[in-house]
């Protein structure tokens, strides 16, 4: 039960025991979760996993840096220590200071947000989640050759209380629902071995919304398609290998635009103060208006605004009204989503509304919300086929890696089609791409029309396509279907496509951006947290020893005091 009156209590104690202990600037985040998954696998209910859990996170600035702590369940006393510790954390940070802390003006807002809901997920009977698990699972496994059959729903809410030292008050209830199915088939005759899922194998599909975005999925009405298409995979022939043109689906292109455009528009990566998790943009904000990244065609976008998109929220946390940025403009990068602090750095006159902490006991960090890539003029996704001489067509989630930099990218997706004479001539599975970032953009020939355009969203720890820190934050991508005019594809390896099938490891020299087939859907149903934790060491992620050759370019808690 959500205490309102003392959740803003704590909030405060927190932020004014923090100014009194001399801390310049102070916000505090008080955070209710509430979450619930059902899997069921091959017939039986595989688990039922609910969390309940509440805490706080306080940041504060003290002589020019950062101090940060958390703790659970927290009761007066406990959040007045926490601000000491916070306080203590930022002198002890300030005596190797390299630069003081400084922010753009914001002011202070005083409000509420709410989802829009028609029905609240986590109020809807267990016996009716069971029962739709158990209607999708026996359509999977009617069909004949299915080993391994697979269907979830999630629902997750979390009330959050943010002030700060500012005169910030903020209110938001934030809800998000979702669901999908898998089927994995097993050749008899050969060895083989395919899955199938939808709206993506092992994850499935989130939105923040309600109930009624779980009924949409029409995950029974989809499960037969989903093991049919498993089957099919198994008797698909091999994917081409040379240069062609290549048209993405609405699915694949948005995957494409998160993975190659999204993360890589996050400024704290191009001020390099993100290369610590192995990634660093080439982007400079000086270039911003001036460099040509992609074709004309090309307008990418953050809204965290959207309806129907799972990273849609009224403010992020730091009190920053969520609101649209435009990334990317007729083929120019002109924007970066950026908080108070990176804003300054970069002469910005305000952020972006997108720094978010994957829960209360996480510092917020600039995570992509709803990354969009404009529609275009070209029709939807047949008036496209209908348009090419040849080449291939790519459906389905996509697993896309790339290198430091982001610089180069291979990926790998669930099927293709090939393409002759305006028409498909035969499935593919596992088709591979790869190649430079900037000439990926820059063949971009065609963009399907808003009748082809939609969200897709994601609720996992690579969301953000960040290990340090590990963000669970929700994320929403969407596309229409997209061409490119030339572009490197040929048959997955059968170590890559283990990778895509499971979920794990990486090709030598690069790191996942963007997994379409990995952890489980719910990786916000984490486990009840400590009261109180030190905060843990980054763990550095090892590289896959086999896998295909990536080209070379020439030339818990956390921190909590």
């Amino acid at each position: 039960m959500f205490n309102h009156t003392f959740a803003l209590e704590v909030a405060y104690s927190a932020v004014e025991e923090s100014i009194r202990l001399g801390a310049s600037y102070a916000d505090a985040r008080f955070e209710l979760s509430q979450a619930e998954k059902l899997t069921m696998r091959n017939g039986r209910l595989e688990s039922v996993v609910q969390l309940n859990e509440r805490g706080l996170g306080i940041r504060v600035v003290v002589r020019g840096a950062w101090g940060f702590a958390a703790v659970s369940e927290p009761s007066r006393h406990d959040v007045v220590v926490a601000a000491r510790r916070a306080v203590d954390m930022a002198r002890a940070a300030a005596v190797l200071l390299e630069r003081p802390v400084r922010f753009v003006p914001a002011s202070p807002v005083r409000s509420t947000y709410r989802t829009a809901i028609r029905r609240d997920p986590l109020a809807v009977a267990l016996e009716d989640k069971v029962e739709l698990l158990s209607k999708v699972d026996e359509r999977l496994r009617a069909t004949a050759g299915v080993v391994d059959s697979a269907a979830s729903v999630l629902a997750e809410r979390r009330r959050k209380i943010y002030v700060n030292s500012d005169g910030a008050e903020i209110d938001q209830e934030l809800v998000w629902a979702g669901g999908g199915c898998s089927a994995g088939v097993r050749n008899q005759a050969a060895p083989g071995f395919a899955v199938r899922g939808y709206p993506r194998v092992r994850r499935g599909g989130v939105s923040a919304g309600g109930w009624e975005f779980v009924q949409g999925l029409r995950l029974e009405d989809e499960a037969e398609r989903v093991a049919s298409e498993a089957k099919e995979l198994l008797e698909c022939r091999p994917c081409p290998a040379g240069r062609m043109p290549v048209l993405f689906s609405a699915q694949a292109a948005a995957d494409l635009v998160a993975a190659t455009c999204g993360r890589f528009l996050e400024s704290d990566r191009a001020v390099g103060w993100s290369r610590a998790d192995g990634f660093s943009a080439s982007a400079t904000g000086v270039r911003l208006g001036r460099a040509q990244v992609a074709s004309p065609i090309v307008n990418v976008f953050a809204d965290a605004m959207a309806e129907g998109g799972a990273g849609t929220f009224g403010f992020d946390d730091e009190g920053i009204e969520a609101h649209r940025v435009e990334l990317i403009t007729e083929g120019r990068h002109v924007g970066y989503l950026v908080g108070r602090e990176v804003a300054a750095v970069l002469g910005f006159s305000e952020a972006s509304g997108a720094m978010r902490g994957a829960s209360w006991a996480d510092l917020p960090t600039v995570a992509p919300t709803n990354i969009g890539l404009s529609a275009g003029d070209a029709g939807d996704l047949e008036s496209l086929v209908a348009d090419m001489r040849s080449g291939l067509l790519i459906e389905g989630a996509q697993a896309i890696s790339l290198d430091e930099r982001g610089d180069l990218f291979e990926g790998v997706g669930e099927f293709g089609w090939v393409i002759e004479d305006g028409r498909r001539i035969h499935r593919v599975s596992h088709p591979a791409y790869r190649g430079l970032t900037a000439d990926l953009w820059m063949g971009c020939d065609a963009i399907g029309g808003a009748e082809g355009w939609a969200w897709f969203g994601v609720l996992d720890r690579t969301a953000s396509g960040r290990s340090r820190p590990a963000a669970c934050v929700p994320q929403g991508r969407g596309a229409a279907p997209t061409r490119f005019r030339d572009l490197e594809v040929g048959p997955a390896s059968g170590e890559r496509i283990h990778h895509q099938g499971q979920g794990h490891g990486s090709p030598p020299g690069v790191t996942h951006a963007n997994s379409g087939v990995d952890e489980d859907q719910a990786s916000l149903l984490s486990t009840a947290r400590p009261k109180s934790a030190s905060k843990p060491k980054a763990k550095t992620r090892k590289k896959a020893k086999n896998g295909p050759k990536t080209p070379r370019k020439r030339s818990g808690k956390k921190a909590r005091g």
